[in-house]
């Protein structure tokens, strides 16, 4: 019986003691988990942040050449100079059709007095046309300093937007503003079929953009309070509109000056999840260690207290068996769940890829639109002077001379005919297949594109042909837009250069083909070629630093790559950029 008694004590205190142990392991374990899945959130909310900056990068890129484009049309120059109702009602319809076509709230024409002239709704009740709009911001900012925007309530339809505006210039002088406003209910719809909880804040705290809809144009502070201390993890309670919880934020500038961008990561279940596992598995460890010491303290009891007490031990260790096997098989299926959940984030993150590869060429079609304008209203103007000399053949009976001025007509069809076929498969999303494309083909498309652009420049293209029958194993218009993101950079970074020059070179290996551009510009400082693919890292003031980064990226998907190579002697002593492509198989 002594001895029963002392094996009772001496397990009475191993137990104590196995049971302080316990309990801190088991707070340190739940710490630890709580603490990694605190830093996953973290990194989550950061990659939320900027996939939904790029979305609304692109969304506000797809409006912002409009405005552009416009300011320099005539038709919009003579509203402002008449005052031609006709005319006026007319470029109303026009812009009517393009509001249509490229999904914006509205696009209206201000004479330089602040009243609107022109506007998409002018047929629809509630229209702009002879509103006074002086008192907006983005009216003052255009008359100013030729650009603006604003993010403000709509006087008339009372719904929110982002309004961007530009100066109309004629003889040297401000005529009148044209606006574009852009609406972000879709954008805001998307963000939220994410679960993800986001909002954008200008300057001043604001909420502009987001995806709970009763916190627009509150202060950012009523919503976190506690953002300005610097914290990233906050208590939102049920009266705020979202779903109750701790979240976890990520910030990031956007494209507009002063926005910034906040993703919200919701995840105090996952962390209570994770504690709970923890502290699970460190109790069943404490418990497994617990009883191989008293397993150790029975075997020195008499024959009869240890078999009893091996039976016990038997049935204990097979219920905690039972028990694990159960939380693993949980574990188990939470990773399978976690596994799927991922490949669902890698298949958004690669749409989201294409959604910026077509947004970068429409970004591009719209740099170029004006130069291609002036192309096509060339033939267009030889064609109508063509015809009317055919006309007058005709009267004189001079067949043989009217039908060659009428194939003159056709020849300059055709060529408008060329450079509007390469306009609509340059904005198409491509074919999805590759296959063997002539490197001449790819050379002839992009310089098509900015071929009015080159000549406007004054820019001497250098470009020495390809060996007869080269081809690349690609699709045309991805090396296209690779081409062409090329020459647009060498073109702007040869702006203000006396002989300016761009030198083509194409090169051939048994695999691969090389392309090598070239100009004779300033050429890339050290500290910035380091950064040149990195995303959103730009030297151009209306840049979005995503032009090398997606041709890159594009060069990497067809089997090549694209890099910033050391100049060569006769390269010009600019920049050089080699692309490389697999070669053309049979």
């Amino acid at each position: 019986m002594a001895s029963i008694r002392t094996f009772n004590r001496l397990s009475f205190s191993l137990a104590l003691a196995l049971i302080v142990v316990a309990a801190a392991l088991t707070f340190i374990a739940g710490r630890i988990a709580a603490t990694r899945v605190e830093a996953q959130l973290a990194a989550e909310a950061a990659e939320n942040a900027d996939l939904l900056g790029a979305l609304l990068a692109s969304e506000i890129e797809h409006y912002r050449a409009l405005p552009l484009v416009l300011a320099s049309d005539e038709q919009v120059a003579a509203a402002l100079l008449t005052a031609d109702a006709a005319a006026r009602l007319r470029l109303s319809d026009r812009l009517a059709s393009m509001s249509r076509d490229i999904g914006a709230a509205a696009v209206y024409l201000i004479g330089a007095d602040g009243t609107t002239i022109a506007a998409s709704n002018a047929r629809e009740p509630g229209s702009f046309v002879g509103g006074d709009y002086r008192f907006r911001q983005y009216f003052s900012a255009a008359m100013a300093r030729g650009t603006g925007f604003q993010f403000a309530l709509g006087t008339t339809t009372r719904r929110p937007g982002l309004y961007l505006s530009q100066r109309v210039n004629r003889a040297g002088r401000a005529i009148g503003v044209i606006v574009v406003k852009v609406e972000f209910d879709k954008l805001e719809a998307s963000w939220a079929r994410s679960g993800t909880v986001a909002l954008v804040t200008d300057a001043r705290g604001e909420i502009l953009i987001t995806t709970q809809r009763a916190w627009r144009f509150e202060p950012v502070a009523r919503i976190l309070p506690d953002m300005a201390a610097g914290v990233t993890r906050h208590s939102i309670g049920a009266a705020t509109g979202a779903p109750p919880g701790t979240y976890t934020r990520a910030a990031t500038a956007t494209i507009i000056p002063g926005w910034t961008l906040h993703a919200l990561q919701r995840g105090d279940d996952r962390i209570a999840s994770a504690v709970t596992g923890a502290s699970a598995l460190m109790l069943l460890a404490c418990a497994l260690a617990g009883a191989a010491l008293f397993w150790i303290v029975l075997r020195q009891r008499r024959a009869a207290v240890r078999a009893q007490a091996d039976e016990a031990a038997r049935r204990e260790l097979e219920a905690r068996v039972a028990q694990r096997t159960a939380e693993l098989s949980e574990s188990n299926r939470q990773l399978l769940h976690e596994m799927a959940e991922r490949q669902r984030i890698e298949e958004a993150a690669r749409l989201l890829h294409e959604e910026l590869e077509q947004a970068n060429r429409l970004t591009i079609l719209g740099q170029i639109a004006a130069g291609v304008t002036h192309e096509i209203n060339q033939p267009v103007a030889a064609i109508r002077a063509t015809a009317d000399n055919a006309a007058v053949l005709l009267e004189q009976s001079q067949g043989d001379a009217a039908q060659a001025a009428v194939r003159r007509i056709a020849e300059l069809t055709d060529r408008i005919g060329s450079i509007t076929g390469e306009l609509r498969a340059f904005a198409a999303k491509g074919t999805g297949g590759a296959s063997a494309i002539s490197v001449e083909a790819t050379l002839d498309g992009a310089l098509q594109l900015v071929g009015a652009n080159l000549r406007q420049a004054g820019i001497r293209m250098d470009r020495a042909p390809s060996a007869a029958g080269l081809t690349v194993w690609a699709e045309k218009i991805r090396v296209e837009q690779i081409l062409v993101n090329l020459l647009r950079n060498a073109i702007d970074a040869l702006e203000g250069r006396a002989d300016p020059a761009i030198a083509i070179r194409i090169t051939a290996t048994a695999d691969q083909v090389h392309y090598r551009v070239s100009d004779n510009g300033p050429g890339i400082a050290a500290q910035l070629a380091d950064q040149l693919f990195t995303p959103f890292r730009t030297t151009k003031a209306q840049g979005l630093g995503l032009g090398l980064v997606i041709s890159r990226d594009i060069a990497a998907s067809l089997g090549g790559a694209l890099n910033l190579v050391p100049a060569a002697p006769g390269d010009g002593g600019g920049a050089v950029f080699a692309l490389v492509l697999p070669r053309g198989r049979a």
